[in-house]
């Protein structure tokens, strides 16, 4: 009688072994590299502003009240590893939304960039338009 092959979980079948979902160094995103190689900061300043470029580049080139996926800029810069980047890019479109530069929408409205931020959002560039003034114009 042939035993079943073991995986070395015990009796659950649903099991995985973690050596077969580690990531291969290689694949890491530079920043997570250079933080395991003992650069404390890793090289994250410079991954923050190369996030923060390019949010406001891909939302200048739409229409002015488009928005996008907070996840369109990772993947424009890292297509391999743009997922190790979503938290970042989330804290890089926050600061950027407190800087009055974009807002934050969830289901259509702009929300509170200080508030905790949970589910999808998407990011728009805050309106260009210079305000509207209100009352007849000056006769003097």
């Amino acid at each position: 009688m042939k035993r079943p092959k073991s995986n070395h979980h015990g009796s659950d079948p649903g099991a995985v072994c973690s050596s077969k979902i580690k990531r291969r160094r290689s694949d890491a995103a530079p920043h997570v590299v250079e933080e395991e190689q003992g650069n404390p900061r890793g090289d994250e300043d410079k991954v923050r502003e190369e996030l923060k470029d390019k949010i406001l580049e891909l939302l200048q080139k739409r229409a002015e009240s488009s928005t996008m996926c907070p996840s369109e800029a990772p993947r424009a810069l890292h297509p391999e590893t743009w997922r190790d980047l979503m938290d970042v890019t989330r804290e890089v479109a926050r600061q950027l939304a407190l800087d009055g530069r974009i807002e934050i929408t969830q289901k259509g409205r702009a929300v509170d960039p200080e508030a905790p931020l949970r589910g999808p959002i998407r990011l728009r560039l805050v309106s260009r338009k210079p305000p509207s003034t209100s009352g007849p114009p000056n006769s003097n």
